[in-house]
């Protein structure tokens, strides 16, 4: 079913229908298809328990897709060449339920993403070499850094510890700017309007003092 433009006709198949009911479907292959949205949460319901091999190659998705942790058997899922940056952790987490669920023989091909090596995917980047899933590559990838450099997921992954010092000092410089820039701010603002503040405080004060004053005259 690939190359079939399916994108279009899953679209007006609000009740799921196209493979309803093939519960013997092992294999099942929907790239180029220019998939870019999540498929519902019905339409591999009857699949559940047989697809064992699910191609989803040469589309659009930004994220897997579905949620492989409801899957039973499936042992092999090829998502590349879409615009996926990275795993999140909940994907990440759902795979990890598919290992173990299909006895440590699932493989993961991810290659061709436009994969991103930045603050939000480090945790993605360690997962690729301490997982024990079979991922082509073994892990190792282009992807790009915050500054648009091109560099491998393997380069990140040695130099870990590097990456998250430069991130989170990253954070505390931008941080620390807007801080002083609030700051810088709100002295301008003073500065500008000090005659209405010290006039405000003078009101202030005076009524400080003249309330109690006048209180214990009436007294």
């Amino acid at each position: 079913m690939q190359s079939s433009s399916l994108s279009i006709g899953l679209k007006d198949d609000h009740h799921s229908k196209f493979i309803y009911g093939l519960k013997r479907l092992q294999y099942i292959d929907f790239s180029r298809n220019a998939f870019e949205d999540r498929f519902r949460i019905s339409t591999f319901k009857s699949q559940l328990d047989s697809v064992q091999s699910l191609i989803l190659e040469r589309n659009l998705f930004t994220s897997v897709p579905l949620n492989l942790e409801e899957f039973n058997r499936l042992s092999f899922l090829n998502i590349r060449n879409n615009k996926i940056a990275y795993l999140t952790t909940k994907e990440i987490n759902a795979i990890e339920v598919l290992f173990r669920k299909s006895n440590r023989t699932i493989t993961v091909l991810l290659d061709g993403n436009a994969l991103v090596c930045t603050c939000a995917s480090l945790d993605f980047v360690e997962w690729l070499f301490t997982t024990k899933v079979k991922l082509n590559s073994n892990g190792s990838y282009t992807c790009v850094e915050n500054d648009g450099n091109i560099t491998t997921t393997n380069i990140v992954y040695n130099h870990l510890r590097i990456f998250r010092i430069r991130f989170i000092t990253t954070i505390w410089v931008i941080f620390s700017v807007t801080l002083f820039g609030v700051l810088l701010l709100f002295i301008l603002v003073g500065y500008r309007y000090k005659l209405h503040l010290q006039y405000f405080f003078f009101i202030y004060r005076n009524g400080q003092y003249t309330f109690p004053e006048v209180k214990r005259r009436n007294t």
